[in-house]
């Protein structure tokens, strides 16, 4: 695939992809079937014009993502402990949005931990960061990418919810390109999943 290629399938992909999930998150009743379609899409670019990295063995990618897993836990869990008595409104509008996307039922939980989980790594690290930097620095790809993903939140106006997206992607963003692994990422974004949602839930 030439460049020009890849440049218009990356805007076409990126494009759709907001739309679908603008789309789920404006559309309650079938938030987890669209956003799930959305990311089995990502998964299929990354797995056929991404660059899919795993070069740390098995022992390692655990020993550093179920650590990192409960360390972005514990931080995530501060920070909505401690927006109360920074700004109310704020802290609504967190309230909100896991009120009405957090899973409630077995087939959702099963959703997040199989498909969901690996699908935002996969499509924006292992994709549309990775394309990105056929075009532009590896800093700025990782802005980029982890710009796309908040994207969709703050347009439907989860702006806390948005900012925690950005800068979560950041963060993985950087580690990725360091470490090179994307198991590890899935290994610490499950961990935090878990954790937020299952064993010991924010609300």
């Amino acid at each position: 695939m030439t460049k020009k290629q890849q440049l218009i399938l990356l805007i076409l992909a990126s494009t759709v992809i907001v739309l679908l999930m603008v789309f789920s998150f404006k559309n309650i009743a079938v938030f987890w079937y669209i956003y799930t379609f959305t990311l089995l899409l990502g998964m299929a670019l990354a797995l056929a014009c991404g660059e899919v990295m795993d070069r740390l063995s098995t022992t390692r990618y655990f020993l550093i993502g179920l650590p990192l897993g409960i360390i972005g836990y514990i931080i995530t869990t501060f920070i909505y402990n401690l927006l109360p008595f920074i700004s109310q409104p704020a802290f609504n509008n967190v309230t909100q949005l896991l009120e009405i996307y957090s899973p409630t039922t077995i087939w959702q939980y099963a959703l997040l931990i199989v498909i969901i989980v690996a699908g935002e790594e996969m499509l924006w690290r292992a994709y549309i960061q990775q394309a990105l930097k056929n075009f532009i620095a590896t800093k700025w790809a990782i802005l980029l990418s982890a710009s796309h993903f908040a994207f969709a939140l703050l347009l439907c106006g989860f702006y806390i919810g948005a900012l925690a997206a950005f800068i979560s992607s950041i963060v993985f963003g950087i580690i990725y390109e360091w470490l090179k692994s994307l198991p590890l990422l899935i290994v610490a974004h499950l961990v935090m999943v878990l954790l937020l949602f299952l064993l010991l839930p924010l609300t």
